[in-house]
């Protein structure tokens, strides 16, 4: 599983072209926050933040925002780069450690793995919280060609060859809606692909 910002979460391999730092269990379960998480999406996107300028992406107050940084600079995933003027004190920002994450090395232990199911919980339960409040409000579109909410699930059978195309396909898909910010109203993507759980053996 790799964290895309980790998988293509992987959604977490977020994507330059410095060599990616392999997330300790630690780190994943640090990152198992959805405020944490959107907190290093708009690092990767914008380099550098202040707290109110995290705050502002990602819809909490500032003084909410001040926890999450000690978390993610206690794990080594985020530092303090710069200071810049403000009217009060300098103002701190904030940057990556590596603009990409991949939690492969930590999936190959019992604890890692371990932290990549907190993580899907989390990023899953935040899903479904937010096509919840969207199908509550006018706010949902469900069909036709604006369409902004959705909800699918898909059982299939790959042999390898189809996998690997599915893989690539859908890695393509995720860099694409990645690049995609600017203007806009601000939607969620949310991706697991899992093997199929085995039925339970009949007995006769």
């Amino acid at each position: 599983m790799t964290l895309q910002y980790f998988n293509n979460m992987s959604i977490l391999e977020l994507s330059i072209m410095a060599p990616p730092l392999e997330l300790s269990a630690a780190q994943l379960r640090v990152m198992a926050s959805t405020a944490r998480t959107r907190i290093v999406g708009a690092l990767a996107q914008h380099g550098r933040l202040s707290a109110r300028e995290m705050a502002a992406h990602i819809g909490q107050p500032v003084s909410g925002v001040y926890h999450h940084i000690d978390q993610l600079e206690r794990v080594g995933l985020v530092r303090l780069v710069a200071t810049r003027p403000s009217a009060r004190r300098p103002e701190k920002l904030y940057g990556l450690i590596s603009e990409q994450l991949s939690a492969r090395a930590a999936s190959r232990t019992a604890s890692g793995r371990a932290a990549l199911a907190q993580v899907a919980r989390r990023f899953l339960t935040a899903a479904a919280r937010s096509v919840a409040a969207a199908l509550s409000s006018d706010a949902a579109v469900t069909d036709g060609q604006m369409r902004n909410t959705s909800v699918r699930r898909i059982q299939m059978r790959l042999d390898r060859k189809a996998l690997i195309q599915f893989n690539a396909e859908l890695d393509a898909l995720l860099e694409r809606a990645q690049a995609r910010s600017g203007r806009g109203k601000a939607l969620e993507f949310t991706v697991a692909l899992a093997p199929a759980p085995r039925p339970p053996r009949t007995t006769h």
